[in-house]
C-alpha cells in the first residue's frame, strides 16, 4: 500500500504543515507586495509560529520563495501527468496553460516567482520531504517521484518522454529544446503579463507549437 500523510508521526506532520502554511502565506503576501516588502513577522503569524521560529524553517525569505517554487513544481508535474493523454508535449502544454491561468488571476505573484527562478534556479536545493509532498498533493501515489526542481526539469522530462515515445525525433538535442521552451515560459509573461495577462495562454500555445514544429514534433494542430 502506498504511503500516506497520516502514516507519519505527529512531529513530521506538524513540520510539513508549517512549511506548507508558510509557503501559502508567502503567495498571499506576494499578491500585493514585493518579497522585500513582505515582513517575516506577518508570514510567521499566518503559520502560527514566532518570528524566531520562522528562521528554523527557512534562513531567508528568498529560501521560502524557492521552496514555494518547489511546491509549485510538484503541482505542475501533477497537472502535466494528468493532462498529457498519452502525449508528453500536450502534458507540458497543460502545465503552461495552468501557469497562464494563475498569472491572469495573480500576475504579481507569478511574475515574482518567474523572475526569482530565472535569477536563482531551484536546481541544487534539497528535495521536498515525502511527508510534505503527500500533504501538498493530497496523498498522490506519485508524490515521491514527481520533480520539485523547477520549470526546466519538468520541460526536460517532457522532452525526454516525447523522444522515447516517438513524438520528437530520436536525435533531438534535449538541452537546446529545453532552453527554447523555457524561454517561452519566462519570456511571454514578462513581455505581456503586465498589460495583457489574458493573452498569455494563447501565446504560450502558439509559441510552444512553433518551437516543437521546428524540432520536427508529431503533435496535433491547435484547432484539433
Amino acid at each position: 500500500m502506498a504511503q500516506r500523510f497520516m502514516d507519519f508521526g505527529l512531529r513530521a506532520r506538524k513540520r510539513a504543515q508549517t512549511r506548507v502554511a508558510l509557503a501559502e502565506a508567502l503567495a498571499t503576501g506576494l499578491s500585493t507586495r514585493t518579497l522585500d516588502a513582505l515582513p517575516v513577522a506577518e508570514l510567521a503569524a499566518a503559520a502560527n509560529i514566532s518570528q524566531a521560529t520562522f528562521f528554523n524553517y527557512f534562513p531567508t525569505k528568498s529560501d521560502l520563495l524557492t521552496h514555494y517554487i518547489q511546491l509549485w513544481s510538484l503541482k505542475m508535474g501533477q497537472i502535466a501527468r494528468d493532462h498529457q493523454g498519452g502525449h508528453p508535449l500536450l502534458g507540458l502544454e497543460a502545465l503552461f496553460l495552468s501557469t497562464a491561468e494563475s498569472l491572469a488571476k495573480h500576475p504579481r505573484v507569478m511574475l515574482e516567482i518567474i523572475a526569482h527562478q530565472a535569477r536563482l534556479p531551484v536546481e541544487g536545493h534539497p528535495k521536498v520531504e515525502l511527508v510534505e509532498r503527500l500533504l501538498f498533493l493530497e496523498d498522490d501515489p506519485d508524490a515521491a517521484t514527481l520533480s520539485d526542481q523547477g520549470a526546466g526539469d519538468l520541460i526536460a522530462a517532457g522532452h525526454n518522454a516525447a523522444v522515447k515515445q516517438g513524438f520528437l525525433p530520436p536525435d533531438t538535442d534535449i538541452l537546446q529544446a529545453t532552453l527554447a521552451v523555457a524561454s517561452v515560459f519566462f519570456g511571454v509573461p514578462l513581455l505581456v503579463g503586465h498589460d495583457q495577462p489574458e493573452a498569455i495562454g494563447p501565446l504560450y500555445s502558439q509559441q510552444l507549437r512553433l518551437v516543437w514544429r521546428g524540432l520536427g514534433a508529431d503533435i496535433p494542430a491547435l484547432d484539433q
